[in-house]
């Protein structure tokens, strides 16, 4: 995947992960990762 633009110059870190929690973010990859990130959504609630 190429980025073009502005968006190419923000700096990120890429974690290939099922599901990253940061603080109060939550995330994951893609619908097959979904399971995981409700297991992540419910933990975090709790």
């Amino acid at each position: 995947m190429e980025l073009k633009g502005k968006k190419a110059l923000i700096p990120v870190d890429w974690i290939d992960q099922e599901v990253v929690v940061d603080g109060k973010l939550i995330t994951s990859r893609k619908p097959d990762d979904l399971p995981a990130f409700m297991r992540a959504v419910i933990n975090t609630l709790k």
